[in-house]
């Protein structure tokens, strides 16, 4: 579509590439064989700008998606109390996604999952693992914590905010690999804890 609309405006006289179209040609090799004619060096020259456009437009859409799904005010509204933010932000989210998506359609546009810092993460398992230690197993547990901290950890945070410029989620396939394939602790039937909201809605009081 953007290269008809390109090649169409040209043969209508009209620049929509503001003259960028005409800066690829005059930097194509001209010894190149089929660069020779004029006609065809325009014509792959409107196919360069039009292909930079269409990767430009699937860029800035995604990462428009990607802001949008980041908000998260919805979540903390009451039932049946919905802000004017939060429908307009569902109005863009209509309007940018397509009618039947799939279940990956969104996958690259999803929020980068953050990475917590080493010093954070330290001390949020120090303090999980304080009811199950008594205090002298506790004051070991700090010492290798602190030494795990200075010297291991540095290394491998690296690693991590590495993977996760790239990664759509960086502890997903780790999590499938090492953890739900290679564990074998067995696991709940169905476990998911988030199934329904208890909090602000009651379905009903009965049980059958």
């Amino acid at each position: 579509v953007v290269i008809m609309a390109t090649v169409g405006s040209s043969y209508c006289n009209v620049d929509i590439s503001n003259g960028l179209v005409y800066y690829i040609q005059k930097h194509l090799p001209e010894r190149y064989v089929p660069y020779q004619t004029p006609q065809t060096r325009a014509l792959v020259s409107m196919a360069i700008f039009s292909t930079g456009v269409w990767i430009v437009g699937i860029f800035f859409f995604r990462q428009t998606l990607k802001l949008l799904l980041s908000y998260h005010g919805w979540m903390f509204e009451m039932h049946g109390q919905t802000s004017r933010s939060t429908k307009v932000w569902a109005a863009c989210v209509r309007l940018l996604s397509s009618g039947r998506p799939m279940l990956y359609s969104f996958q690259t546009s999803l929020p980068k999952l953050p990475v917590p810092s080493v010093q954070a993460t330290i001390q949020r398992y120090l303090e999980s693992v304080r009811p199950l230690l008594d205090d002298k197993k506790y004051q070991r547990m700090e010492i290798l914590a602190k030494e795990f901290q200075d010297k291991t950890a540095p290394r491998l945070q690296k690693y991590l905010v590495l993977k996760s410029w790239w990664a759509t989620n960086y502890v997903s396939d780790w999590w499938e690999e090492y953890i739900y394939l290679r564990g074998r602790n067995p696991l709940m039937v169905n476990s998911n804890y988030y199934a329904m909201d208890f909090v602000l809605i009651k379905n009903t009081d009965v049980q059958a």
